[in-house]
Parts: structure tokens; sequence; C-alpha cells
């Protein structure tokens, strides 16, 4: 009678748990809080096991969204589950009685740690690549687990050792193009704001845009600290803030001004319109935001409010 509580932000690492547990003799069904009929299915299951099936997996991947009447009706049907079902509750917390396996993902700012991750997860499956081909797919994706993983995927299928060039080549520009576009258009203060996050949140789920923001916000922050305020800075001035700070070269010029001779739009410098207190204020804003939302508190609502307020302080 297995009864595992799966807790963390992982979908990927609970999905491949899941799946260790799978086999050709087993029936998976996954349980949805908005399923009308939930609490019938997972009883049926319970009863009918031997009958269709050797072994029932049963995923039920939003326990924190049901109502708290139906979760005292479940906790009572897991008191009489037979030996040969398996009951996955994925939580955003352990539960009290039950085993609990947490998978965390790193904070969105934990860089390192994110570039740790992908080489875990390439290795796990035994590519041979270049040493900085994990630190160069997070410049592209950023802090985005599934398509993290569908992108490696991608590139698994390349019969030899995975380069640099080939990250280039074949990896679609998650982070580093439309999410950073977005960013910078607000602390911009650009007019089409208010459009554009619509746009973005057609694209992308609001945790990935808020993980997006956090991360601008914080590199802002790390240049606010760090960085003397200037009417220009050079290029020699720009890659030398980029290395010690360790923040891309092309993201320091756009926070300090700095325009290539190519480049079509006017960046502007950060360091003239905002100040450390506003940069931490907005942060600590961003991180209950994305507490609020993994807990299904808020909705993309809030966060579309959050932009429009930004983007018409003063």
């Amino acid at each position: 009678m297995p009864i595992i509580v799966l807790s963390g932000d992982s979908l990927y690492q609970k999905k491949l748990l899941i799946d260790s547990y799978k086999s050709a003799d087993s029936k998976y069904i996954k349980i949805y809080s908005d399923d009308t009929d939930k609490l019938k299915i997972i009883e049926n299951s319970i009863k009918n096991v031997g009958l269709f099936s050797k072994r029932w997996l049963i995923d039920i991947v939003d326990y924190d969204n049901w109502k708290s009447g139906d979760k005292k009706l479940l906790l009572e049907l897991l008191n009489n589950v037979p030996e040969y079902v398996y009951i996955f509750l994925q939580s955003s917390n352990c539960l009290k009685n039950f085993e609990c396996k947490s998978f965390n993902l790193p904070k969105p700012w934990e860089i390192e740690k994110w570039i740790l991750y992908i080489e875990s997860f390439m290795k796990n499956k035994n590519l041979n690549y270049d040493e900085n081909v994990p630190k160069i797919l997070w410049e592209y994706i950023g802090p985005n687990e599934l398509s993290l993983h569908n992108e490696i995927e991608k590139l698994s299928i390349i019969n030899k050792k995975i380069t640099v060039d080939d990250v280039e080549k074949l990896v679609h520009k998650l982070a580093s193009t439309r999410l950073d576009e977005f960013c910078f258009a607000l602390t911009e203060k650009n007019n089409e704001i208010y459009r554009y996050i619509k746009s973005i949140l057609n694209e992308y789920e609001p945790l990935v845009v808020t993980a997006a923001l956090a991360r601008h916000f914080i590199d802002l922050l790390h240049i606010i600290s760090n960085v003397e305020l200037k009417d220009k800075y050079s290029w020699k001035e720009i890659t030398s803030i980029s290395r010690n700070l360790k923040i891309q070269p092309s993201r320091v010029a756009r926070f300090l001004g700095f325009k290539f001779k190519t480049q079509k739009i006017s960046p502007i410098n950060h360091l003239k319109i905002y100040d450390y207190k506003k940069i931490r204020e907005t942060i600590i804003s961003l991180y209950k935001m994305e507490r609020l939302l993994k807990t299904g508190a808020i909705s993309e609502v809030e966060l579309i409010d959050f932009v429009k307020n930004f983007s018409e302080e003063e």
C-alpha cells in the first residue's frame, strides 16, 4: 500500500520517480482537482485492482487544489488501499503520516546550482559534451525545467560530442530572447508593456515569467551595488563589469545604456532611474508572488497588475 507524497517544484523529477514504478502489467491514471468524479475513479481503482491489472498507479497531480471536503474523503479512502495500488500525491509540502519525497529546483537566481542540475541530467543520459555546454544552455533557456529537458533531448540525437556550436545552432533561445526583451521593456518603461505582458503570458506560464523577472532584477541589483554611475561606459568597462559580476556582457551593456552600432533600440542607463532600495523591494515582491503562484493563491491577474503598477511608477 505505498502512498507517497511528492513535494517540491520539479515536475520532471517527480515524473521520473513515478515512471520507475511502471511496468508492463501496470495501469497508470492521472487525477486532477477539477475531475468531477475523481473520488469515484480512485475508489473503483482500489476495488478493482487485480481484475484488469496487477498494479495500479494513481497520480494525484494537484492535491493542493482539492477542496477541504474532498481531501477529507480522499484520506478516508486511503485507509483501505490494497498492496498493489500505488498512490502518488503531488503537493507543495509533505503531509503528516505519509512517506514524502522532495524534489526541489534551484531558485531562479541560483545560477551555479542550475548549471550543476543541467550537468547532472546530461550525465544521467550518458551524453558527451564540451565543458561550457551546460552554462550556454542556462544562458539560452534560463530557469525553465521543462524547456531545458526538451532541448537536451533534442541535443541527445547528435551522435558525437555536443559542442557550444551545436547548442547555438539547434537550441531555441527561450530566456535570452522574448523573456529578456520583455524584462528590459518593463525596466526601460516601454509604452507597449501592457500589450507585451499579455503576449508573454500566452507563451509562458506565470511562474516562468516571474522567475525571469526575478533574475532580471537580481542582475540589476548587483550592477547598482557594484558599478559607479557614469554618463557613458566603454566596452572595456562593460566586459570588466561582466567578468566581475558574472553577468553576460550583452546584459550589462543593456543595463548601462551602452548601444551597439547595429542596435536599433536605444538602451537606457538603469543606474540613472533606479536605486538599490527600489530594486530590492521589487525583488521581495517577486519572491512573495512566486510563493503565492505556486500555491495557487493568486493567478496571472496579479502578475499583470504588478507589471502595470511598476511601469506607471515614477
